[in-house]
């Protein structure tokens, strides 16, 4: 879960990058 967590602002700031792209 931890992980997850961790990782859940990665994802989003690399969504936001792919569509600022």
């Amino acid at each position: 879960m931890s992980t997850r967590m961790a990782r859940f602002p990665m994802v989003l700031l690399a969504l936001i990058f792919s569509g600022a792209l």
